[in-house]
């Protein structure tokens, strides 16, 4: 069943990095521009057509491997609907009645094929349990999937952001689908996770392409459905408002923001800068930094959603609400006392260039011998720079290389993860996409440790040798950034983030839900440990040097190659 899931994933994941591009062209050909205009976040044209390459690569790879059974026919007859829906309104900018027309029908087609509607939200106010029956199910069912699917059509404002989102309810929703059992919605979660995470190359900040209303109503779509699909089972680990709180942010944001038009007297629908992410921009976060405040906000509720899974229903309601109002709170406060933190950097930098006048003069006043000495380090590290990928490299390899026997499960992961690396890889368009390269290489990074971990050794002392090198690049990370300043390193992209959550959630939350075995687990778990230090590490030599990038990433491509002959 994994291993499946697992060729299936690498499938849609290439395929949506080989379409994506294809559906950039499309847009130009086509007139699916969007022109900038007073409330978007960028300067230029851009092609919104980028939901039309991951609804290609979902909707192949599931009529490559899957069997077409209801709830899976369902759910592709409906797609197919909202991918009209979507590309119909990014080209001819249909009337928004249209549009909720063509949402609707999506939906009510799902509904009819699977069979599945709502019949029970809970016992969430704490007077019994809330039911529904007959033509109302089906009437609520219809309205909370057309209700998600404007959720997340609304929240695609910044780069990154709707598709982030997706990517962490993904994570949060195969939870509990594995609990649940519901292989349908576990298929469906990965297939989207796969195309989202394709896509994400080109969409993150600053991004080379829009989704458009192709991509967001897609979103939402699969996001309902696979809720519907999980809120229907019998599962007494899966409650529906589980999946509604992994869910809370778009769906909150949106009732936020609607009903604050209404209350101006303006339409639901007309556009303005109330979201979530407008208010932080307004706060003088910079794009990159909302995403990632964004992010962490819907990782907040994904893991209240676990936290609270076994209270009852009306607690979990209640402590939703509770994170809600406080978040809420702190952004009105923020507000309420103009906070600007745009301008607090400036005073920020402008109080670290004074300190590093002051540490001029202090070791101007120093003796010869400190400053010949700090010269001569400050020096040794830069020419180390040229040898430290060399390093890196044959460090990763040589465990590898000794090792008595490397685990055959390990094939299939590692060379479906070359390929995406050697696909998804900027191999021309560097300084643009460091956050993408970053990512990759942190992934790659994560993926040899664990293969590290897990193969066995009857000669060689893995744990010296883990120590050694992890001490060693932790030593020479610390020195270059006392001495050459390169302290930027610490800052994340949010797709960096979003891997790093990936890398960490998986060994610490999905493994233990599928019971596999002690080895496995702690190799993972050791892998999350190793991976961040490597990773400062490689930033430091990388950077902006395309020469390094690519060689690092021509080194780490081999490696995960090796890795997949030696299991095979």
């Amino acid at each position: 069943m994994f291993e499946d899931l697992g060729l299936l994933f690498f499938t849609v994941l290439i395929l949506s990095l080989l379409f994506t591009p294809f559906s950039m062209r499309v847009a130009f050909h086509l007139g699916a521009v969007d022109q900038p205009v007073d409330r978007s976040v960028h300067l230029k044209p851009m092609p919104r057509l980028g939901g039309l390459g991951m609804v290609l690569s979902i909707l192949v790879g599931m009529a490559m491997f899957l069997k077409f059974e209801p709830v899976i026919v369902a759910f592709m007859a409906g797609l197919l609907v909202i991918m009209m829906t979507g590309l119909a309104d990014d080209v001819y900018q249909i009337r928004p009645r249209f549009k909720l027309f063509g949402q609707a029908a999506a939906c009510l087609l799902f509904i009819e094929l699977s069979g599945l509607s709502l019949t029970s939200f809970g016992d969430i106010l704490g007077i019994g349990e809330i039911t529904v029956s007959g033509p109302l199910a089906y009437a609520v069912t219809l309205f909370c999937m057309v209700g998600v699917i404007n959720a997340f059509n609304l929240s695609d404002g910044l780069d990154g952001l709707a598709a982030g989102i997706v990517v962490i309810a993904c994570f949060f929703l195969g939870f509990f689908a594995l609990i649940a059992q519901a292989w349908s919605g576990l298929t469906i979660i990965v297939v989207l996770f796969a195309g989202v995470l394709g896509f994400l190359k080109f969409n993150s900040h600053p991004a080379r392409l829009f989704m458009g209303d192709t991509g967001s109503l897609m979103l939402g779509f699969s996001i309902a459905t696979v809720s519907i699909i999980l809120g229907t089972c019998e599962s007494e680990g899966v409650l529906p408002i589980s999946i509604a709180i992994i869910l809370a942010l778009p769906i909150i944001d949106t009732m936020w923001v609607m009903t604050s038009r209404v209350v101006r007297g303006v339409s639901p629908g007309s556009p303005d800068n109330t979201h979530l992410h407008h208010r932080l921009l307004a706060l003088g976060f910079p794009h990159s930094v909302v995403v990632t405040i964004l992010y962490a906000w819907v990782v907040l509720f994904g893991v209240l959603a676990l936290s609270v899974k076994e209270m009852p229903e009306h607690w979990q309601f209640g402590f939703a609400i509770a994170l809600t109002a406080l978040l809420y709170s702190l952004l009105t406060l923020c507000e309420h006392k103009k906070m600007n933190v745009a301008s607090d950097i400036s005073g920020i930098y402008e109080i670290s260039g004074v300190h590093e006048i002051s540490d001029t003069h202090n070791i101007s006043g120093a003796s010869v011998e400190g400053q010949e000495e700090k010269r001569i380090l400050a020096h040794l590290l830069g020419r180390s720079m040229k040898l430290l990928p060399s390093v890196i490299f044959l460090g990763l390899f040589l465990p590898l290389l000794i090792a008595d026997s490397v685990p055959a499960s390990l094939g299939a992961l590692t060379l479906g993860l070359a390929a995406f690396v050697a696909i998804a890889f900027p191999w021309r368009d560097h300084q643009q996409h460091l956050s993408v390269i970053y990512g990759l290489f942190y992934l790659c990074g994560f993926t040899i440790l664990y293969a590290w971990n897990i193969s066995t050794y009857h000669v060689f002392n893995l744990d010296i040798y883990i120590f050694l090198f992890g001490g060693l690049l932790l030593l020479w990370s610390f020195l270059k950034v006392k001495f050459k300043r390169n302290s930027e390193v610490f800052l994340t992209s949010s797709f960096e983030l979003l891997l790093i959550f990936i890398s960490w959630f998986v060994p610490y939350v999905v493994l233990p839900a599928i019971e596999v075995p002690e080895s496995v687990l702690g190799a993972a778990k050791l892998a999350c440990l190793g991976a961040i230090p490597l990773l400062i590490a490689m930033k430091l030599v990388i950077r902006r040097q395309p020469h390094r990038n690519r060689s690092m990433a021509v080194g780490l491509i081999l490696i995960l190659g090796f890795i997949a002959v030696r299991a095979m």
